[in-house]
């Protein structure tokens, strides 16, 4: 009897622990097929403070609030997020984390995962030290997709910004941030300060973002061994040294079909897209309308390639100028250090009255400078932008007041050019014409 008693006992226990465990959640047992499901700031909060569960997986069932809530990162150095997160488009909005004095701060703070963080809407202000982000501080591996961020970040040290402090091993697919980000050391951007190792593919920033220090850029701070494609960022961008537009320096890093429009502000080494590109990096099919200001080494597109890279089918027509002694602003690209690869590039504003280096214009089969009535002609670029594949004159963008070269990727409307409206005539003609003799045939 006494032996039926505890065995009773211990069952009971099981089972109210078991029953607490879920009860803590909305729904789910926490596995990959059936998440743990959370629908209240209650439940945010016990993942926050719940280590055990962040190898688990979540999906979140409504929006959530956290105003007056208590906030802390999910995941940290030594017990790292490895699970997955579905926010189902739903939002989490208002927390604060204000932890100015520790590393990985962000409502993630450190995940290293083979699963994903996904469609997912957050609003918040962070402070961080190291690896600080609004939506993740450090990502590892895994997938961020359909993720967007707004709100503000500020890091006491490197590493910080819109979306994630660092990526590693990552790929990041259709997400934005529009916030206001504030570095006081290195690597500072729009959707992350440092990136290594990952793809970036259809995501932009609307950031405003400030580095008091180096490498600053618009979607990156630093790139490392690669891929941005398709992407964009139009906030501006004020740091010290190595300041561009859409990346602060790139190495073995790859970029390509994207723009940038954002105005850049900094001392050395200032751009309108790219700070420095080296160690056999490329940029093709890119723009920049930005303009950029600082004391040497400006230029309104690149401040320097060199180390085997590459700048082909680019252009820029932002006013790049320079505040310091004896020092002139380039048109296109400031300092090339060989051997690179220099094709097929163009700059050119109204009276401009510099070269297309700092210290010299070089052959126009590698930079050329056009007027801007000449920027608005597509024979203008015929040494070899892709107008059937990669780029269409703004002119035939439907409801666009742009007429300079734009990429097709981010143009969903295209009239048809000239040449394509003769074509639609001719076979209309032709389909006219035929129709009306085998009219005339049957009567």
């Amino acid at each position: 009897m006494i032996k039926n008693f505890f065995l009773f006992l211990i069952i009971f226990f099981i089972l109210l622990s078991s029953y607490n465990l879920s009860a803590q959640y909305a729904g789910g047992d926490g596995s990959a097929g059936n998440p743990y499901q959370i629908a209240t700031t209650s439940q945010l909060e016990h993942l926050m403070a719940t280590s055990s569960d962040w190898s688990s997986h979540f999906v979140l069932t409504a929006d959530i609030d956290m105003t007056g809530a208590s906030s802390s990162p999910i995941g940290s150095e030594s017990t790292k997020f490895s699970g997955s997160f579905n926010g189902q488009n739903h939002h989490i909005i208002n927390y604060v984390i204000n932890n100015p004095g520790s590393d990985y701060q962000g409502l993630f703070g450190y995940v290293e995962t083979s699963y994903f963080l996904r469609n997912l809407i957050v609003s918040g202000t962070v402070t961080g030290n190291l690896y600080t982000g609004i939506l993740c501080g450090t990502f590892d591996g895994g997938t961020i997709e359909n993720c967007s961020s707004s709100g503000s970040v500020t890091a006491n040290h490197l590493r910080c910004g819109g979306l994630i402090g660092e990526g590693w091993n990552a790929t990041f697919l259709n997400c934005h941030t529009s916030a206001t980000i504030l570095g006081y050391h290195n690597q500072v951007g729009g959707l992350g300060g440092y990136i290594t190792n990952s793809t970036i593919r259809g995501c932009h920033s609307s950031s405003i973002i400030t580095n008091s220090y180096t490498h600053g850029g618009g979607l990156v701070g630093l790139l490392s061994g690669s891929t941005i494609e398709n992407c964009y960022s139009t906030g501006n961008v004020t740091g010290y040294l190595v300041i561009g537009g859409f990346v602060g320096e790139m190495t073995q890093s790859q970029i390509q079909n994207c723009y940038s429009t954002g105005n850049v502000n900094g001392l050395s080494y200032i751009a309108g897209f790219c700070g420095r590109e080296s160690n056999s990096s490329t940029i093709r099919n890119c723009y920049s309308t930005g303009n950029a200001h600082g004391s040497n080494n400006i230029a309104g597109f690149s401040s320097y390639c060199g180390g085997n890279s590459e700048i082909s089918y680019c252009y820029s027509v932002g006013i790049p100028t320079a505040y310091g002694v004896n020092q002139q602003p380039a048109g296109f690209l400031a300092n090339i250090e060989e051997p690179t690869t220099i094709q097929c590039n163009f700059w050119g504003f109204e009276n401009a009255n510099i070269m297309d280096t700092k210290n010299s214009d070089i052959d126009d089969s590698k930079i050329k400078e056009l007027t801007p009535l000449q920027m608005k002609i597509q024979s203008s670029f015929s040494c070899g932008f892709d107008f059937d594949n990669i780029w269409v004159m703004g002119i035939f963008v439907r409801g666009s007041n742009n007429q300079l070269p734009m990429l097709r990727v981010f143009s969903m409307s295209i009239l048809p050019t000239l040449s394509e409206w003769a074509v639609i005539t001719f076979i209309s003609l032709f389909a006219l014409i035929g129709g009306w003799f085998v009219w005339r045939r049957i009567n």
